[in-house]
This record gives structure tokens, C-alpha cells and sequence, in this order.
């Protein structure tokens, strides 16, 4: 929390310092499937929503939390 400015590229370990056998990270996949999700309708959500759902519980979400009234912004946009 200290430090919100790190992105996931600053996270992770060079690829000399993965473990195992890995010889790179899933940066470029994960990227690419927030990019392809927020594709899908309604569009431009997907992101927003990781947004919203990275600052809950992550033992759990209620499903009513998710819902498009509560997590929905006056402008019909989630809010990040």
C-alpha cells in the first residue's frame, strides 16, 4: 500500500530469478487478456471491475457487491 505507483513488471523476478524451469513471466498474457476482456461487452468494463474487486476481501466476494446497481457509477461507468 505504501507504494501504489509499482506495476506487475516490478513485481516479478528477472527471468534469471524464476523458479524452476520458468523462463518468463505471465506479464504479457495477462495483459493481453484484460486488453481482450474489456473488448468484450459491456465494453471497457473488465478493467474497472479488477480495479474494484483488487481493494474487497480476498477470501471472498459477495455476489450482490458485483451486481451492476452497487458497483455502477451514476454515469453507468464502474469507477476504478
Amino acid at each position: 500500500m505504501a507504494d501504489r505507483a509499482r506495476t506487475l513488471p516490478d513485481l516479478v523476478p528477472e527471468d534469471s530469478g524464476l523458479p524452476d524451469a520458468h523462463s518468463a513471466t505471465v506479464a504479457a498474457t495477462w495483459s493481453l487478456s484484460i486488453e481482450h476482456a474489456d473488448r468484450l461487452r459491456p465494453t471497457g468494463l473488465a478493467r474497472p471491475m479488477l480495479h474494484l474487486v483488487a481493494l474487497l476481501d480476498p477470501n471472498g466476494i459477495p455476489a450482490t457487491v458485483l451486481h451492476p446497481v452497487p458497483a455502477a457509477h451514476s454515469s453507468g461507468q464502474l469507477t476504478p
